[in-house]
Parts: structure tokens; C-alpha cells; sequence
């Protein structure tokens, strides 16, 4: 898990693992918790979530085999925490490295991402 602090007394965890059925076929699945540890509320603005290849940053132009989802302004009240949750599907032959779950918002400015990698296949 990763989890980086923000101005505005808030917090991004973010959770991802990898579910495989086989080595070219998998979902990666994620949860993106938003935690204002604040006594007011705070809203994030043009929020993103998405799934990149390990080599690729959050402002890439995106190719095939990557994910982004808007996920328009967030408001999370005063000593809570907003969770998003999604998946996507990933091709280990499209990046052996892995991939990254990120989270971004263009005020306050966040780019927080969480690695995950092909689980070892039990033979």
C-alpha cells in the first residue's frame, strides 16, 4: 500500500493487487482512500483514477492497455475518508514491469501511485 500526505490535512492511501488466471489474462483491482484528517471539508477537483504501465508518469499521453477514469470533484466531509474502488485489465506482455494504480487531482495538486506487479504463478 502507498499512501502519500497532501496540504489540507489530506491523506491518499492506495491498495492494488494483481488477480491472475493466467500468464496473458489479468484484473488488477484497486481501492483509493481519501482520508481528511481536518476539521472542515475538502473538495479535490478534476480527479482521476487510472492504470499505467510501471514506465509510463501521470501526465503520458495514454496508449492502448492503460485506464483512466474521471472521477470529477470529490468532497470528503471533515474527518473522513472517501473510498473509490475499481479495476481494469492488464497484459503481462504489455508491460512485464508491471503497472501503476494512480490517483490524481488538480487542486490541491496530487499524483500519488501504487506499484503492482504479475503475481508468481504456482507451477
Amino acid at each position: 500500500m502507498n499512501s502519500a500526505s497532501t496540504s489540507s490535512n489530506i491523506a491518499i492511501a492506495i491498495s492494488a493487487q494483481w488477480l491472475n488466471d493466467d500468464i496473458t489474462t489479468n484484473t488488477i483491482v484497486y481501492t483509493i482512500d481519501i482520508i481528511n484528517s481536518g476539521g472542515g471539508s475538502v473538495t479535490l477537483t478534476n480527479c482521476y483514477s487510472s492504470v499505467r504501465f510501471a514506465e509510463k508518469s501521470a501526465i503520458d499521453n495514454y496508449v492502448m492497455g492503460e485506464t483512466q477514469t474521471s472521477r470529477g470533484n470529490i468532497t470528503v466531509p471533515a474527518n473522513s475518508t472517501y473510498t473509490i474502488s475499481g479495476s481494469a485489465t492488464a497484459y503481462y506482455d504489455d508491460s512485464p514491469s508491471g503497472f501503476n494504480v494512480w490517483f490524481t487531482s488538480i487542486s490541491p495538486n496530487i499524483q500519488v501511485f501504487e506499484s503492482v506487479f504479475e503475481p508468481l504463478i504456482e507451477m
